[in-house]
């Protein structure tokens, strides 16, 4: 509700992030990281993920889906973008 309260209210942009980001250290949700990078990924996974990177500009669909799977069972979802690959930690 405190959170709502900040974000509705007349406070700088700036501030209202600065503080969101400052309640973010209690509760350790880690807001403001960054996906891609707070992700370790070992050097097998980064291996098919750059095959499956190679596979999709050569539009061959079937192994990119094969080696999407790959990548699944080895704990990691990628989601495709505009801007590439994202990798994510499967729960």
């Amino acid at each position: 509700a405190v959170v709502y309260e900040l974000l509705a209210s007349d406070v700088s942009d700036a501030d209202k992030k600065a503080t969101v980001l400052k309640f973010d250290t209690v509760l350790g949700l880690s807001l403001d990281s960054d996906d891609e990078s707070s992700i370790d990924i070992s050097s097998e996974v980064q291996l098919l993920l750059d095959e499956r990177k190679v596979a999709r500009e050569n539009k061959k669909w079937a192994r990119s889906d094969k080696l999407r799977d790959q990548i699944k069972q080895m704990g990691f979802e990628v989601k495709d973008g505009a801007d590439g690959q994202e990798v994510l930690r499967v729960k």
